[in-house]
């Protein structure tokens, strides 16, 4: 399971642009379609996401952990699908919507969150010597519906077992909290030596909901896990219980549904 503790849309600073998205002008270039821009974009997204620092240059991402180190990037879901490319007089727009995971080590341990945000760029065609140099993120986000995406959903089966498994995952874990990607409260204890164990199916009430926008897909649901000390698995009341709604978010990934993380709500 990809590690992520936040799900907010990226409004840190960073790599931010006060340019307007122009209209359609003028005669593109011969045999260029939007689909080879939008190629170009998405391997430059992928060049952003193999940088190791929080706010890399020419690039949209951003982080605002301090002192953060083990910093890693990931590119999730399509950038592609949805993506807006005009010509305008003498170069091409694009602009679209990302997701990427961002996992780190500081003075407080492990951290990870998802990082979902707009992106815009501008290209000069120069034939097969085109390639993007910076993408940012525009200061005024398109309104919503403008940028959709299509590709994104998953069957409702695959969701309930990919966030089963998650939770799975999740009690797994010899230490309170869980693992960086599952749910945590304010008072959950910071122990080691313990055991977690579900109370029930955390996937019986379940709602999911689909965001076209960022081609993400979450569930919606309650759980109730128990926390006891290893060496008193035995007792008949749990150290602590951890338990409320949840939010679970997931991207596709080929044909696959991919768990991002599992937040308490």
């Amino acid at each position: 399971m990809i590690a992520g503790l936040l799900y907010s849309c990226d409004t840190s600073t960073g790599n931010v642009r006060d340019v307007a998205f122009p209209d359609e002008e003028g005669s593109q270039p011969a045999g260029v379609g939007d689909s080879t821009v939008a190629a170009l974009v998405a391997d430059k997204l992928r060049q952003c996401a193999a940088e190791v620092v929080l706010s890399p240059a020419n690039c949209p991402q951003s982080g605002s952990v301090a002192a953060a180190h083990n910093v890693r990037w990931e590119l999730v879901g399509d950038p592609a699908d949805g993506m807006h490319v005009v010509w305008h007089k003498d170069k091409f727009f694009a602009r679209g919507t990302a997701v990427m995971t961002l996992t780190y080590d500081s003075a407080i341990g492990p951290g990870a969150e998802t990082k979902p945000f707009h992106f815009q760029t501008e290209l000069h065609w120069q034939g097969s010597a085109s390639r993007v140099d910076d993408i940012y993120r525009p200061r005024v986000t398109p309104s919503t519906g403008t940028i959709s995406k299509r590709r994104f959903q998953l069957p409702e089966r695959d969701v309930v077992d990919a966030v089963r498994a998650g939770f799975t995952s999740c009690v797994g874990s010899a230490s309170a909290p869980m693992p960086a990607g599952c749910p945590r409260t304010a008072s959950t204890p910071s122990i080691t030596g313990a055991t977690w164990r579900l109370n029930s199916d955390p996937v019986t009430n379940w709602r999911i909901e689909e965001d076209s926008t960022f081609g993400i897909v979450r569930l919606t649901a309650n759980y109730s896990a128990s926390l006891r000390l290893r060496r008193s698995t035995s007792a008949s009341a749990p150290l602590y219980t951890q338990d409320g709604p949840y939010v679970a978010t997931l991207v596709r990934t080929g044909d696959s549904a991919r768990l991002l993380d599992i937040r308490h709500k």
